[in-house]
């Protein structure tokens, strides 16, 4: 064989500034809370990144949570609507275990620590707890009765049923009214599963709506025919539930019934059934991968879900994350995504007391930012791989303008180059150590360069520093070149990978990589760039 490990890769440190710090970040801004020069803020941010206990307010700007020329007063309204929003989901996947626990279902695998008879306790007197049935309880009553939000909440807005706003907004006023004593939460979820359903009768009667099709537990994880085909992501099975299914099929097996299907209580109707065997499908793996994601990180190490207060935080954010976007729903490799984030806004932010309403916001903001980031990276997790595979067909694009050799390898060795696909997948989350995977996120998020595609340029930029390496392998074998790209984890550090990616943008980025091969880009050295690295 003629395979040879990577050299190390790192930056000479040339064009690195100090980081933006939290006291930098907060006089920035004028005396209505509004960034003075939001242009400046973000080279900075791009050339020196951002303290650790800057993240958790920075990382919302970064994600569009907040607009960059928002006030305080601005962000202030937003923060109380969205941390409405996430209380109203986080007590809509709790509901849906209530009701499974009613069915007397084994709840070991669902529950994360979850306190069902505090959270039933608290629905029966109108009381909110936030998040209150794990490390922390928090209690906030401010939003038991609000339905302002349920129209966003549930879509209602895109006319997607034929319901205009008004109609929404009377449906939403009088819930409660409506669906008397299943209390504001049964409530949200007859309503959830009634407007979304596939067609609405009549336009002044939302609850003539045709029931949406069972999904079945059974269903969920055994991939089978009418499962909607769970995909593989990361080495583990997604219980992807939101693709269309076949409103015609037959409901019962030759038992009479759907073998592994939560038998619910006669008074629960069958689109609440969906809702509820939904949830309890997508919380088995959540919970899964919750435990076992970053646990050499200190913070994430000790205890589980109902103990550690960031693995709570986690399943919580993931659990209303699949109930928000049910074409998503869960799947393996979103962890990966939020651990960096949970960290930054609840262990790099530093000890200072925060008040209950104040963690409450922050948990809130925290799933916002998630959500934005998701719609980011989202298409990495749908069943289809289409994101996964156009961008790695946009690597060979790149490839193919800057080093025809390189190309000529992987097109006997790794065509579709799924040998880069963890790179692609989790955005380098595996390839460099937890504490750097921030300073690479921050540059991507904020589109300074090659916009949502610096990370496709970074990976270019680091087979090419390889090419003479990669060229001795033998050609043809993909396990050869799969076990040298993985053998380059931990082997770069973001500052490198920013710098080769960068540059390599601004040679290159603004022709068309398809299109035809510039002479002397790249080919054989990032020497010609001006980059030196040490071994």
């Amino acid at each position: 064989s003629n395979f040879m490990g990577p050299i190390r890769i790192e930056s000479t440190g040339t064009s690195k500034s100090e980081p933006v710090t939290r006291q930098t970040w907060e006089s920035l801004f004028d005396e209505r809370g509004k960034l003075v020069d939001p242009l400046s803020v973000k080279q900075a941010i791009f050339i020196g990144g951002l303290a650790p206990d800057a993240r958790h307010l920075a990382w919302p700007f970064l994600l569009h949570v907040f607009d960059w020329d928002s006030t305080k007063e601005e962000r202030e309204h937003h923060v109380s609507i969205i941390t409405k929003e996430y209380q109203l989901l986080c007590r809509a996947w709790k509901w849906a275990l209530l009701e499974c626990q009613k069915t007397g279902m084994n709840m070991e695998s669902i529950l994360g620590g979850v306190d069902l008879e505090q959270f039933e306790r608290e629905e029966g007197t109108e009381v909110d707890v936030f998040p209150g049935d794990g490390p922390w309880s928090l209690m906030d009553t401010s939003s038991r009765k609000s339905t302002e939000n349920i129209d966003d909440l549930l879509g209602l807005n895109e006319d997607a049923d034929g319901l205009n706003t008004e109609q929404s907004w009377n449906i939403s006023k009088t819930l409660e009214n409506t669906f008397g004593d299943k209390g504001p939460v049964a409530a949200l979820f007859d309503a959830f599963t009634t407007l979304t359903s596939p067609s609405i009768t009549n336009d002044n009667d939302p609850t003539t709506a045709e029931p949406m099709d069972p999904l079945t537990l059974s269903e969920a994880f055994s991939g089978g025919p009418n499962s909607g085909s769970p995909t593989q992501f990361a080495g583990g099975q997604s219980p992807h539930v939101g693709d269309e299914r076949d409103p015609t099929r037959e409901q019962t097996d030759q038992g009479g019934k759907n073998e592994g299907a939560i038998m619910l209580l006669p008074n629960i109707s069958q689109k609440r059934t969906d809702f509820i065997d939904y949830v309890c499908s997508f919380r088995s793996q959540v919970l899964k991968d919750v435990v076992r994601t970053d646990r050499g990180i200190p913070e994430f190490e000790p205890g589980d879900e109902s103990t550690n207060s960031l693995l709570y935080i986690m399943q919580r954010v993931l659990s209303s994350y699949a109930i928000k976007d049910r074409d998503i729903g869960y799947c393996q490799g979103m962890s990966d995504f939020l651990s960096p984030l949970v960290h930054a806004f609840f262990v790099q932010r530093g000890n200072s007391w925060m008040s209950p309403q104040e963690l409450i916001e922050l948990e809130a903001i925290l799933f916002a930012s998630f959500e934005n980031l998701m719609l980011r990276v989202g298409s990495n997790f749908s069943s289809d791989q289409v994101g996964i595979r156009s961008q790695l067909a946009r690597i060979r694009r790149i490839v193919l303008a800057v080093d025809r050799d390189l190309l000529d390898f992987f097109d006997k060795s790794d065509p579709s180059f799924y040998s880069v696909y963890r790179w692609v997948l989790v955005q380098f989350k595996r390839e460099v150590e937890f504490a750097s995977i921030p300073r690479l996120w921050e540059v991507f998020w904020m589109d300074h360069v090659a916009p949502n595609e610096l990370h496709l340029y970074v990976a270019v930029a680091l087979l090419l520093y390889e090419r003479e390496r990669i060229l001795q392998l033998d050609a043809g074998q993909f396990d050869q070149i799969l076990r040298f790209v993985n053998s380059m984890s931990k082997q770069f550090d973001p500052e490198a990978a920013i710098e080769l990616g960068t540059k390599l943008y601004l040679r290159i980025g603004r022709m068309d990589a398809g299109a035809s091969v510039p002479e002397a880009v790249v080919a054989d050295s990032f020497a010609t760039l001006g980059i030196t690295f040490g071994l």
